[in-house]
């Protein structure tokens, strides 16, 4: 089992991401962890700018684990999330979906 979550920040600006975790609070204190050590990303700023307290994480889909990195493209393609380098995963995604 697999998870594709969500997280916004306060004006809405959003990040897609999966976890191949059952649960979404361990890949929550990831998320804080790596912020907190100075991890690089537009998420990590957000989390840095707005306070980590200030995001929401909401599980989008529970799917089989061979299917969720395609399932997080699709979904990528479709919410064009601020928040991701959707580049990257708009050029991976090209003939899967």
């Amino acid at each position: 089992m697999a998870l594709i979550y969500k997280i916004s920040n306060p004006i809405n600006e959003v990040y897609v991401g999966s976890t191949k975790r059952e649960k979404i609070n361990p890949r929550v204190n990831e998320h804080k962890y790596a912020s907190i050590k100075g991890r690089k990303g537009l998420v990590y700023d957000s989390f840095r700018e707005y306070g980590f307290n200030n995001h929401s994480f909401e599980v989008i889909a529970r799917i089989e684990e061979k299917s969720a990195i395609e399932l997080e493209h699709f979904i990528i393609q479709e919410l064009n999330p601020k928040l991701n380098i959707v580049e990257k995963y708009n050029a991976t995604a090209q003939g899967k979906i």
